[in-house]
């Protein structure tokens, strides 16, 4: 068996099962009755186990004639699955798509998403706890959950504020993915979120966003599109290029494995893209350019004209979410362009006078470097450096350095962008 997440304010009985932390697939038994503390090894609790190692010790398979308590865990076709509160009846199979069963290796934002019907967009002013989901921005399809230990309380945003959020977020692709690919069904009725594939094959992933779809009733029909099914767009979700002449593979994700020199935009719509800079890496899993503790990634650097031009010249719209480094016209036909200096969710008008928004023309964008209005050197395994000192390298790669340590001779033997180079550098 498997059980609820636990709840702090909770008593529980001896032998009670309990999952933490939440969407962990982490679960604990509690080896006293009345009040505990939260699970861990030097509590009144023994564990953890995972669905896996509960299925392999129960040996439970589901069978079509039998009734299963919540949280009861079982093996089908060789997956192991997991009853949800309500229990499941005779009959009622763990398959992709159902909200009474949920596979027990998603322990993402991705798994709890199918069948549930209120989910809202997240904003600064809400009280958000721990194992709640939130779509961010608006109309993204990105869909994020709250990082344990976070109790009725404001966090900064998705993506952003990293001790608050789970690191992997999801989107459609992400949700179709882990529930294993599948192609819409005209048999099936589908609960809302559910994700299929739709014609087999074509790459064009659709989201279900009506409580109950219609059985038959195929996502591209017109009547479907908009009302019952969303298209997400192709699995094959790549890019003309952050600066139009530079490629760019796509939108990274938690599923994506990187190689050297490739270049991906993330946050998904947010015009911000990065380049794989550490050397040598090949079909790599790294952490997001949000998170990069590794010197993995390097924030690609667009003059702001070209951006604009290759983002078709966008004017500023108020009802639009612009994300740090996106570019507009602004007021409409001016010729006026503006770069946005954060995540700015305000709807706050370009000027001179806003935080969020400064002008091309005033942020040395079109030279191609953050330093390029100062006398900056290529560095060298020779140079003589003092800490503060700036340098490129390499030579005519537009990438910047900061000198933060050396030692007594001013020497410095660490290349920058070398993932042992955060004691000597910073970008």
């Amino acid at each position: 068996m498997g059980g609820p997440v636990w709840d702090g304010n909770a008593t529980y009985n001896m032998n009670d099962i309990v999952e933490w932390p939440a969407g962990s697939g982490q679960f604990w038994q509690s080896t006293t009755d009345g009040p505990t503390g939260e699970p861990s090894s030097a509590a009144k609790w023994i564990g953890p186990c995972d669905c896996a190692e509960i299925s392999v010790i129960s040996g439970i398979v589901w069978h079509a004639n039998a009734t299963y308590d919540p949280w009861q865990i079982v093996d089908h076709n060789g997956s192991i699955w997991i009853a949800q509160d309500a229990g499941a009846n005779p009959g009622q199979e763990p398959v992709v798509g159902t909200d009474l069963w949920v596979m027990c290796e998603d322990s993402t934002p991705c798994d709890e998403l199918i069948g549930m019907t209120n989910i809202v967009v997240w904003n600064a002013t809400m009280l958000v706890s721990e194992g709640e989901i939130y779509e961010h921005p608006a109309d993204s399809g990105n869909f994020y959950m709250v990082a344990p230990y976070i109790a009725n309380q404001t966090v900064g945003a998705p993506g952003v504020d990293m001790d608050a959020w789970d690191q992997e977020f999801c989107d459609c692709k992400d949700i179709w993915s882990d529930s294993g690919e599948p192609v819409w069904d005209a048999s099936l009725t589908y609960p809302v979120n559910a994700v299929v594939e739709h014609p087999s094959g074509s790459g064009d992933i659709w989201i279900a966003t009506a409580p109950s779809t219609t059985a038959g009733v195929e996502p591209g029909q017109p009547w479907a599109d908009g009302n019952e099914w969303d298209q997400c767009g192709p699995e094959d979700n790549t890019t003309g290029g952050p600066c139009g002449g530079m490629e760019s593979v796509g939108v990274w994700d938690n599923l994506t494995r990187v190689s050297t020199g490739e270049i991906y935009e993330y946050p998904a719509g947010s015009q911000t893209y990065y380049e794989v800079v550490i050397q040598g890496y090949v079909d790599q899993e790294v952490d997001s350019p949000a998170v990069d503790d590794d010197g993995v990634w390097a924030l690609v650097d667009c003059p702001c004209k070209e951006t604009w031009e290759t983002n078709g010249q966008p004017v500023w719209d108020s009802s639009v979410t612009y994300w740090q480094h996106y570019v507009v016209e602004w007021p409409s036909g001016s010729g006026e362009l503006w770069i946005a200096l954060d995540n700015d969710f305000s709807g706050a008008e370009p000027s001179l006078n806003d935080p969020s928004w400064k002008k091309c023309n005033e942020v040395n964008t079109s030279s191609g470097g953050p330093c390029a209005d100062l006398d900056v050197e290529v560095w060298s395994n020779a140079t003589v450096a003092s800490v503060g000192d700036i340098y490129e390298y390499p030579a005519n790669s537009g990438m910047y350095y900061q000198v933060t340590y050396t030692d007594a001779n001013g020497i410095i033997t660490t290349v920058p962008g070398e993932a042992q180079d955060d004691e000597f550098w910073t970008p």
